[in-house]
């Protein structure tokens, strides 16, 4: 809408894109074309904020740079915050899961080979640079990030995050083991140029085993996160896109 100056955000992965995958994969191919094509910023986002890889901006344009405002009047008039163009980190797996739907479905190895391999090699190189490793507990985890739950920022291990970003990680692998077999050099272009040494994806798959999603096994409940941000009376009970609703699917 007007609000956000037609900019590009989450929603057209996760809640747009099926539709046409399913019934337009033209229009959805086109669509995915847009994040290959703004990979250069992603990967400015991604060194500016100190990690490797493609890192997609929060809300994107032409360029794929970060456009969020920092800062916004609130209903009193007073500047709030704005940290979602810094921590809502999920956005580069929630790209990933598009294009991989969209592979999956229609069946267009061409567009994985030349377009999407990329995209999904080059994010799991950021979620690797991402995750820090808590030694005493012996798992990764992902911190002081923003989940689909805007109401809540500055969380650790958010449930959609963490598990999207694990997902994101296993995509990666599976692209890799399809291009090494099918389209072998591709594969060895992409492994140069990105950097895809053998200890890398050691690391990834060490990630992927050792990754917290706070989902109990027994009852099937998840814990949307950890250590929420207060900020008032009622935060706590209101929420914003829960975060285990879509990760459950």
């Amino acid at each position: 809408g007007f609000g956000y100056r037609g900019h590009v955000f989450w929603d057209t992965e996760i809640f747009v894109l099926p539709f046409f995958t399913y019934t337009r994969p033209r229009i959805a191919r086109n669509l995915l074309l847009y994040r290959y094509h703004t990979l250069s910023g992603a990967r400015r986002k991604a060194r500016d904020s100190g990690y490797e890889g493609a890192m997609f901006a929060w809300e994107s344009a032409d360029s794929g740079d970060e456009t969020t405002p920092r800062w916004l009047p609130g209903p009193d008039g007073e500047l709030v915050r704005i940290w979602c163009g810094d921590i809502e980190h999920h956005i580069s797996a929630d790209v990933v899961y598009a294009m991989m739907q969209y592979w999956r479905v229609t069946g267009d190895d061409d567009f994985m080979r030349d377009y999407g391999a990329e995209v999904v090699l080059d994010t799991a190189r950021f979620w690797g640079s991402r995750v820090d490793w808590n030694g005493a507990r012996g798992r990764y985890e992902i911190n002081d990030v923003i989940g689909p739950d805007e109401y809540h920022d500055h969380v650790d291990n958010s449930v959609f995050t963490n598990r999207m970003a694990r997902w994101n990680l296993e995509a990666a692998l599976e692209t890799l083991a399809w291009l090494r077999r099918e389209h072998p050099e591709k594969a060895a272009e992409l492994e140069s140029r990105l950097d895809l040494t053998r200890d890398r994806l050691a690391h990834w798959a060490d990630v992927i085993g050792c990754m917290v999603v706070l989902h109990d096994p027994e009852t099937g409940l998840m814990e949307q996160f950890l250590r929420p941000e207060r900020r008032g009376p009622g935060r706590l009970r209101t929420a914003k896109h829960v975060d285990a609703v879509p990760a459950g699917h």
